[in-house]
């Protein structure tokens, strides 16, 4: 749960990713709370977002469906070798 937390709180206070290496105070983590301390598993990741001509759209992922995607990688693209520069990742 401390890892949890740690992960939680960097996102939400938009702190730039570092591996999670930020250590946030007891007082931080305890604003942070989980509702009945649960956390729910869901099969399918549903998503909206507005198209590039502005309409409502919906796509969903399942990993027991061979669901692709891409997005944006966190590296440090500045240190790395030109010929290994990509900013995406893939699945």
């Amino acid at each position: 749960m401390p890892w949890l937390k740690e992960h939680l709180l960097g996102r939400l206070l938009g702190h730039k990713y570092n591996g999670d290496k930020h250590s946030f105070m007891a007082q931080e983590h305890n604003a942070l709370i989980f509702m009945h301390n649960c956390i729910y598993k869901h099969h399918v990741l549903h998503m909206n977002y507005t198209t590039y001509d502005l309409w409502h759209a919906q796509d969903s992922l399942n990993p027991r469906m061979h669901a692709d995607f891409i997005t944006l990688s966190h590296e440090d693209h500045d240190d790395m070798d030109p010929g290994k520069k990509f900013p995406f990742w893939f699945s």
